[in-house]
């Protein structure tokens, strides 16, 4: 088991991502922990830290082990102030956390009135996340919200425990009517000569297949495939060094993968993360890495049936999901588990951190798709963060022609560009420069 003490000690660490991937493990391991006070208290700290990222951590992981915590009512209280959080995606996190603890809260009416003063925040996503907890909470115990009033004369029946009959009839005779026509469906269908076509709904493998044809006709940009001929030149290198490797054979290949992926060449990047993962089928990352791409196609997907809304005021953009994204999703969490079994073995190379698998990216991808399985109508691609930057290209070569996406787009594009200038801090190691003119916006990765 992972140490307590060890994962306290990275919760330190110089790179932010290994301070926030600690925060989620002690989430992981809080209930075998022999002293919980002990334990709290640490996690109590971590609420107050002054990183951005680990807030956002241990905001989900107080909404993991709530029940088991020995002290609710200061747990209570971290939640309330990290729902009043100056980062967004802070709140957002404390808004799924209060959520998922609410039965469990010691003040409820405190609670509510979180949920409800976040329903007005500044930030589209975390209204909506708001406004979509509320809702959870409404169906669970309506008459607990407040959010559903009986009519006046409806109300004074409930009070007398009469039932008002004139109002129940023409609901029965509806019920009736439904229960004949469905009970005769077959025989209405022959005498009209209609026949119904049940359409299946398509597998993973039929979804994965149809968005790799779109994207091997659509990303087909000169630059890009500029850059695609030095990646497979890299691949053919790494294939012929590390022949008898095995290992390290694999991880190259993981972080060619990745990099195929970067340039929506996602056929040549599965192709890449299978060959490593039938190297060593034990290796963690191939199946993080293909997870990934599944991610992308289906935003790809959304972003081609437009099942989406961009702010760029806000640098956030919400996604619409729907029964054929869910079939990627579960094929995503598959990939997840999978990887979540293995030990990783990816790091020796010492690979840029552009492209290593981030367990941040992961956990909160994992979230969202969670959410929505569970019921959600959207997702948002991880506020402020360069993956903002991929919607964006995506977007504007899916729709070339539409002069309202590439606005949107290049709006959006120059706001994450100019915070991820102003605010270096939260992108470290990525080491990049941009710089913009009435020609463009350029950016640079340096390797």
């Amino acid at each position: 088991m992972l140490d307590w003490t060890d994962l306290i000690r990275q919760t330190k660490d110089k790179d932010r991502y290994v301070r926030s991937g600690a925060v989620a493990a002690l989430g992981k391991i809080f209930p075998q922990v022999p002293d919980k006070k002990q334990a709290w208290q640490d996690l109590h700290r971590l609420t107050q830290d002054e990183d951005s990222f680990v807030r956002w951590s241990i905001a989900d992981v107080l909404g993991e082990v709530f029940s088991q915590v020995p002290d609710r009512d200061q747990a209570q209280k971290d939640l309330h102030n990290l729902v009043q959080d100056n980062d967004s995606d802070v709140r957002a996190s404390a808004v799924d956390a209060l959520c998922n603890v609410f039965s469990q809260v010691p003040d409820k009416d405190q609670a509510r009135q979180d949920l409800h003063k976040l329903t007005r925040d500044n930030d589209t996503y975390v209204r909506s996340k708001a406004i979509d907890a509320l809702g959870k909470l409404s169906d669970e115990d309506p008459s607990q919200q407040g959010l559903h009033i009986l009519p006046q004369n409806q109300h004074k029946d409930n009070l007398r425990g009469r039932t008002n009959f004139k109002d129940v009839i023409p609901i029965v005779m509806i019920l009736i009517i439904i229960i004949t026509f469905a009970a005769n469906l077959t025989a209405i269908l022959d005498y009209f000569n209609i026949h119904l076509e049940l359409k299946k709904s398509p597998s993973s493998n039929e979804v994965k297949n149809e968005l790799l044809d779109f994207s091997d006709k659509t990303f087909t940009d000169l630059f890009l495939m500029k850059s695609v001929n030095n990646i497979t030149i890299m691949k053919n290198n790494c294939v012929e060094e590390y022949a008898i490797y095995d290992k390290r054979r694999a991880s190259c290949l993981t972080y060619i993968g990745q990099f195929y992926g970067s340039l929506f060449q996602y056929r040549s990047a599965l192709n890449c993360l299978e060959e490593a993962n039938e190297i060593d089928p034990k290796i963690s990352d191939p199946y993080f890495a293909i997870g990934n791409i599944y991610y992308d196609l289906a935003i790809v997907d959304l972003i081609k049936r437009e099942k989406y809304y961009i702010y760029p005021d806000n640098m956030s953009v919400i996604l619409y999901p729907d029964d054929k994204s869910k079939n990627l999703f579960n094929k995503i969490l598959e990939e997840y588990r999978l990887g979540e079994t293995y030990a990783s073995n990816y790091y020796d190379l010492n690979l840029s951190p552009m492209f290593l698998i981030s367990w941040t990216t992961v956990t909160y991808r994992k979230q969202q798709i969670n959410d929505v399985l569970r019921g959600s109508s959207y997702i948002s691609i991880n506020n402020k963060s360069y993956e903002i930057l991929s919607f964006a290209l995506m977007a504007t070569i899916i729709h070339p022609k539409d002069e309202k996406v590439e606005k949107q787009c290049r709006e959006l594009m120059l706001n994450i560009l100019t915070y991820m200038s102003e605010s270096p801090e939260k992108f470290s190691g990525i080491p990049f420069s941009s710089y913009h003119d009435e020609n463009g916006i350029y950016m640079n990765f340096n390797q």
